[in-house]
């Protein structure tokens, strides 16, 4: 049958939010013909898929909305970044938090510095570290 083969490889495919609720659409409506078992893991992966598109749209939007060091509300915005990508960890995948993850590491020295030079009080950085502290 190569309507599943279709749908599959259009699960993998890099697409917007958008064209994944299209394809989650496109699934449903295929559900007599695809049957219950298959119906439900083409169901499954597409859900999962949109989850991944929407946390990494997320991340990436955070990230880049991080202002230079110096600037105000700088560090305040990259714990915020840390806080949105320790909450899209479980739809991310390993692979890509380690990607997002090795690129906050990375700019973590700059934004710190604010920190310790007193350009903002860790008080203030604390609301958005406590819900992962215990993690």
């Amino acid at each position: 049958m190569l309507l599943p083969t279709i749908f599959a490889n259009a699960l993998i495919q890099q697409v917007p939010l958008i064209r994944q609720k299209a394809i989650r659409a496109d699934i449903e409506s295929q559900k007599a013909l695809l049957g219950t078992a298959l119906f439900t893991e083409l169901k499954n992966k597409a859900v999962k898929r949109y989850y991944q598109v929407d946390a990494q749209n997320k991340v990436e939007a955070v990230i880049n909305s991080i202002p230079n060091p110096g600037e105000p509300e700088a560090a305040e915005m990259f714990a915020k970044a840390e806080s949105t990508l320790g909450a899209a960890k479980r739809h991310l995948g390993d692979e890509l938090h380690d990607k997002y993850r090795v690129t906050l590491d990375d700019m973590k020295p700059e934004y710190i510095g604010l920190i310790a030079s007193g350009g903002v009080t860790p008080s203030r950085l604390r609301r958005f570290y406590a819900p992962y502290k215990s993690q």
